[in-house]
């Protein structure tokens, strides 16, 4: 069988320049010239292993002719001056064929090699060995057209049965250098290859939701990429804080809320301090029903908890996700109520922690991250949003939504721990009042 190392041995030519004018030995039947075989006859030398019919000057097969070897492998072609040299077609026992050019008894030149597992191929030789411009069929259904150098692939593509390709570089039979691979299942890598795996600098792209993609630029090591994205964490509201956020197209603005005297008289009323803008890391977000949504800031974190810059094109939606708050123990209430006295009701037992129960989610909007982070903006609220009751009924979810097409590539996460920020829903602005009819405009059937 025929490998990508040198030619087996059973499959290299043995020395014929041993042609003798005075044969010793060897059986000759056919044309002579000065008592040299000249012309056409048969030699069958004196070692038996060869046999040879066919073309004869001077004493030296010359021109055509076919010659039998005792391992039952033929070569049948061109002669010049006792040596295999020329064209011809070389077959041997095991099914394996060379069909081309040879120069003194080797593949030399250019040719169709035939392997008994029925690899194919076309191309350049020298001294026996693909060494040059070439197409290799494999029996596996796979195509290797490019550069060799002594049966080695050096440089070109590679395509595999499934249709995946592979264009680069090689060392040794290995894919190894730079490289582009394009996989069957729509992903690809280009980048830097040693041994015929990702390693070093490259770029991995997966497909996902349906033309859109999933992208790792970065590092790699034997395969796997040295940064995963494996987390998300919310960065906060940036820039304005959300209550000032500028409401929708033909929504009025949201008037201030006038300060509370209730209990107080006017003159001990102190006036509330100045509001502080918001951090840029404020983690409650504030929402109105039809309002813009403020900007919203997200990291994904690898598992060390630093940033995964080398990722980009996760797709995160915003929901919100509303609660129903179970009422607090009455030992929890009597303890706020009793001040002192709530000694006495601490000593009853406490009743078990009861989980908030999701009562609804409500899509609010997405994007995608780049570079491992998400700034989302010029998102609009719903406008059939009821506003929250109280600081523990809703929150924002922040969640992985990527969905990767099914694929052999998997050295990406398919989805990401979410996470998520309390939030207020406040009441939407109200209506525009209707506009008034104008009463001193005439009617329509006083103007006619």
């Amino acid at each position: 069988k025929l490998t990508m190392g040198a030619v087996p041995a059973a499959m290299m030519m043995p020395s014929v320049n041993d042609d003798d004018p005075e044969p010793i030995g060897g059986a000759y039947r056919g044309a002579t010239k000065n008592g040299l075989r000249h012309g056409v006859g048969e030699y069958v030398y004196a070692n038996k292993y060869f046999s040879y019919k066919g073309d004869w000057m001077k004493g030296l097969k010359h021109g055509k002719g076919k010659l039998t070897m005792g391992d039952g492998s033929v070569y049948e072609g061109e002669f010049a001056l006792g040596e295999i040299d020329g064209w011809g077609t070389r077959t041997w026992p095991s099914g394996a064929s060379y069909s081309g050019q040879f120069y003194q008894g080797e593949m030399n030149g250019t040719g169709t090699l035939v392997s008994p597992d029925g690899t194919h191929f076309e191309g350049e030789f020298a001294s026996n060995m693909k060494h040059g411009r070439g197409r290799e069929m494999s029996a596996d259904g796979s195509v290797f057209e490019g550069e060799y150098e002594h049966n080695k692939r050096v440089d070109g593509s590679l395509t595999a049965a499934d249709g995946s390709v592979y264009t680069g570089e090689w060392v040794e039979g290995e894919k190894q250098g730079r490289g582009r691979q394009d996989f069957a299942d729509g992903s690809s890598y280009e980048g830097s290859w040693v041994q015929s795996k990702f390693h070093g600098p490259g770029r991995f792209v997966i497909r996902a939701d349906a033309g859109e993609s999933l992208a790792y630029d970065g590092e790699w090591e034997d395969g796997r990429p040295l940064q995963v994205a494996a987390s998300m964490v919310f960065d906060g509201v940036v820039g304005a804080p959300a209550a000032a956020v500028e409401p929708a197209p033909g929504q009025p603005p949201a008037l201030p809320t006038a300060p509370s005297f209730k209990g107080k008289s006017k003159k001990d009323a102190k006036a509330p301090p100045p509001e502080e803008p918001a951090e840029p890391s404020e983690k409650r977000v504030t929402i109105v029903p039809g309002g813009a949504l403020p900007p919203l800031a997200l990291t994904c974190l690898d598992e060390a908890g630093d940033p995964a810059a080398s990722e980009s094109g996760r797709l995160v939606h915003v929901l919100l996700r509303r609660y129903e708050v179970p009422a607090e123990p009455a030992a929890a209430v009597a303890e706020k109520k009793g001040g002192k006295r709530a000694g006495k009701v601490a000593e009853l037992p406490a009743a078990p922690a009861v989980a908030p129960e999701l009562v609804e989610e409500v899509f609010i909007a997405s994007g995608r991250t780049e570079g491992g982070r998400l700034l989302l903006e010029d998102a609009v609220v719903p406008l059939d949003l009821r506003p929250s009751t109280s600081d523990k009924e809703c929150e924002l979810a922040f969640v992985d939504a990527t969905a990767l097409e099914d694929g052999e590539i998997t050295v990406l996460p398919p989805a990401l721990q979410g996470t998520a920020s309390p939030c207020t829903v406040l009441e939407p602005p109200p209506a525009p009042p209707a506009a008034a009819e104008d009463e001193g405009a005439p009617s329509e059937e006083q103007f006619e």
